[in-house]
């Protein structure tokens, strides 16, 4: 899912808001970063080691997620999915214009 790995840069989109932009983003964008590289890497573990053939599986995380949880896990991920789907194209549609409003200036 490529929604998954995007979204980093839109942070720095309102950074010429923030009062000190050269000190503060930096330091955001890899606490993020930083975040975001230990969530995916504590799932694709936890993936691996607990569905024999990952690989071949058409829902990996929520299958592992059904595997150790239960029917309620699985249910939990794909909520989690939804959510995060709807944060995603919910911060597109704010910082978008922004970026658009700042070229055309």
């Amino acid at each position: 899912m490529i929604n998954s790995f995007g979204g980093f840069e839109a942070a720095l989109f309102l950074s010429g808001e923030t009062r000190d932009p050269r000190k503060d983003a930096p330091i955001a964008l890899l606490i993020a970063l930083a975040t975001a590289t230990f969530l995916y890497v504590a799932v694709q573990y936890i993936v691996i080691h607990t569905l024999a053939a990952a690989t071949s599986a058409a829902k990996p995380v929520a299958d592992a997620a059904q595997h150790f949880l239960g029917p309620f896990g699985a249910s939990l991920i794909a909520a989690g999915a939804l959510i995060s789907v709807y944060g995603y194209l919910s911060a597109n549609m704010l910082h978008t214009p922004r970026l658009t409003f700042a070229m055309g200036e």
